[in-house]
């Protein structure tokens, strides 16, 4: 298995942040990054001492306009490894995070978004056959 790429959004939680990193520190693995997107926060993240930890920053702007999916795709865009998680800074993970995400991650091809069916013919199906509405979740 590849490393992970662990990408954490980063505003204001500092204190939150040190407990959610603190457990995410001992399930690292070599190969594994954790990528702090700081937007800019006032408080500063910190300092952990740790070489995979990666603080990137977004171009500061006025107005202040980023949002999170922004955040979390400089994140991604950042990310050396094909296998991404994302995380809040107050999200602690339990002490078997990690080790699930790699049984999830390897050999497995995740998929995000929309999904577009296609019948026997081939042709797609304007609906979703699994939901009504045809609205994926």
């Amino acid at each position: 298995m590849r490393g992970i790429s662990i990408i954490v959004p980063f505003y204001k939680k500092k204190a939150a942040w040190k407990k959610t990193f603190s457990e995410l520190k001992i399930q690292l693995s070599p190969g594994d990054e954790v990528i702090v997107v700081d937007d800019h926060s006032p408080s500063g993240i910190g300092t952990c001492g740790c070489q995979a930890l990666t603080i990137v920053r977004p171009p500061k702007r006025e107005p202040h306009i980023y949002r999170l999916n922004t955040l979390r795709n400089l994140g991604i865009k950042t990310a050396k490894n094909d296998a991404i998680v994302i995380l809040d800074p107050d999200c602690i993970p339990n002490k078997n995070f990690l080790h699930n995400a790699r049984r999830i991650f390897d050999p497995s091809v995740l998929f995000a978004g929309r999904i577009d069916y296609l019948n026997e013919d081939g042709d797609m199906l304007k609906l979703d056959p699994r939901r009504a509405g045809g609205n994926s979740r």
